[in-house]
């Protein structure tokens, strides 16, 4: 008969050391692997980056009592308000928020309002973003500020040259 050709190799190869060896490493990887795991979840490092981030708030300051009322009023504050339900009320894993002012038309008004709601100790979280601003004069006085505390302003109807440029 034939013989079995694994049985003519001897029992120890030059790879069995090799074997032995990465048997080894995998034996010590998997009991590290769970005190690993326990490290990462439970660090403080971890905790602080899985903290929910702080939202996004926005703000719409507009006229919503006097002449322009009917233009830019309640209503902006409700369409924004759709916008980011319709967005999910969510960007980049921030919940986002939308907070309503009246400026009175009134550029002194706006400022304080504008400077309470970028205020960075502000309850609640600063806002990102102010948006509505039909009124130019209004609109001049956040734009300045906005740009000073390195936050957005979105103007919306003004329409003064010093917003829009100089044809």
């Amino acid at each position: 008969g034939r013989s079995n050709p694994l049985r003519r190799l001897p029992r120890r190869t030059p790879g069995c050391a090799k074997n032995r060896k990465n048997r080894a490493m995998i034996s010590l990887i998997a009991r590290l692997l769970p005190v690993l795991f326990a490290l990462l979840v439970f660090s403080p490092f971890t905790r602080a980056t899985c903290a929910e981030p702080p939202p996004l708030t926005i703000g719409v300051l507009s006229d919503l009592t006097g002449p322009y009322s009917a233009l830019d009023g309640e209503g902006s504050v409700i369409a924004a308000r759709i916008a980011v339900a319709d967005f999910g009320g969510q960007v980049l894993g921030r919940r986002v928020s939308v907070l309503a002012g009246d400026h009175h038309n009134k550029p002194a008004v706006a400022l304080a309002v504008a400077e309470d709601w970028f205020n960075p100790a502000r309850d609640g979280s600063p806002v990102s973003m102010i948006t509505g601003l039909t009124n130019s004069a209004v609109a001049l006085a956040i734009q300045k500020l906005a740009t000073e505390r390195g936050k957005i302003s979105i103007t919306v109807g003004a329409g003064s040259t010093d917003l829009t440029g100089k044809a």
